[in-house]
């Protein structure tokens, strides 16, 4: 009875995606030329835009990476320093010590401070 039914029971929309009417089309056909010249400045609208696309997101990465080497440099420059400052604190320490205190407990400090650039006085 119903040789056609293909499940659905609503009837689709017919959405037209030319953008003008029939008539209009027809009378107004442009020309090989015009569709030549057409085409290549879409063609050519294709590539430019591809061509930024890709060099924003070159842009967007390289931007990333500066990011994430600032970050970088600036840790181990904050470490660097908090070592140092760290390395003052035990210094003092071990200078303001008196002669009486265990051995033991100042090598632990001579250890953990000591360069022999700066510290070699302290022996």
């Amino acid at each position: 009875m119903f040789s056609h039914f293909d499940g659905q029971y609503r009837s689709r929309p017919r959405v037209s995606l030319r953008g003008a009417s029939k008539q209009a089309s027809r009378t107004s056909f442009p020309t090989t030329d015009a569709l030549l010249i057409f085409v290549f400045w879409v063609k050519e609208a294709k590539d430019t835009l591809l061509q930024r696309a890709h060099l924003e997101r070159e842009q967007r990465e390289n931007a990333r990476r500066r990011t994430a080497a600032a970050v970088s440099v600036q840790s181990l420059y904050r470490g660097h320093r908090d070592r140092e400052k760290q390395y003052g604190v035990f210094r003092a320490q071990f200078d303001n010590s008196t002669a009486g205190n265990d051995l033991q407990s100042l090598s632990r400090l001579l250890i953990i401070f000591y360069t022999e650039r700066k510290d070699h006085s302290r022996l």
